[in-house]
């Protein structure tokens, strides 16, 4: 009898066998490592291809709005005259259309991060429609000034320290823009930058008095 019960429990035991507690604990806590370790680089993945496409997107947005000011600068007739010399490092004002005809006056400026295209009523008249042409600007930050002016020599037109009488400078001798956009979509050590050289067709080869 007792040889009996023996093998009985004997098969009972064989047909129960399974994982003790402590195995399905340290499988459990594996897999869970190994779902978190793809998870993460799925993230990681998923938030660099994001960081790449607001780059390339970031890129394209400076790059056409530097075209956009440099071909209102390259039709400018004439460039206007701004209240002051400090202005004209981040503003500009200019006609467009023959001085003979009707002409629309545009101003592009910098305030607060934002480069803005604005139509304007009259020559340093009211703006009547603005336009938001790129966010994010660093040009401050970087140290980088946006619009800076030559004359026929080549010798760049001072924007600093010089009295009102010195705007004449500008909107008679300069006859070209160096334009500078520096703009980060998300921040980041260097910004981009995007750089043109224009040269003011309608004032070539110089300026009146200069």
């Amino acid at each position: 009898m007792t040889a009996i019960l023996r093998r009985h429990r004997e098969r009972r035991g064989r047909g129960e066998g399974g994982f003790s507690v402590l195995e399905v604990s340290i499988t459990a806590m594996m897999l869970g490592l190994l779902t978190m370790s793809i998870f993460g680089l799925l993230t990681s993945t998923m938030r660099n291809e994001k960081l790449q496409q607001s780059m390339v997107s970031n890129q394209e947005l400076v790059r056409f709005g530097v075209i956009q000011v440099s071909r209102d600068l390259r039709s400018a007739n004439p460039v206007e005259p701004l209240s002051t010399i400090g202005e004209y490092a981040t503003k500009v004002e200019v006609a467009l259309g023959s001085s003979t005809g009707t002409q629309k006056y545009i101003r592009w400026w910098l305030s607060n991060r934002v480069l803005y295209r604005g139509i304007l009523s009259a020559p340093g008249g009211t703006v009547t429609s603005t336009q938001t042409v790129l966010t994010n600007v660093e040009n401050a930050n970087q140290g980088i000034t946006l619009f800076r002016y030559y004359n026929a020599s080549g010798v760049e037109l001072a924007t600093t320290g010089l009295t009102p009488a010195a705007v004449g400078d500008i909107t008679n001798c300069a006859i070209r823009v160096h334009i500078s956009v520096a703009s980060d979509a998300f921040p980041g050590p260097v910004p981009f930058t995007e750089q043109s050289d224009v040269e003011l067709r309608n004032r070539l080869p110089g300026g009146p008095g200069c």
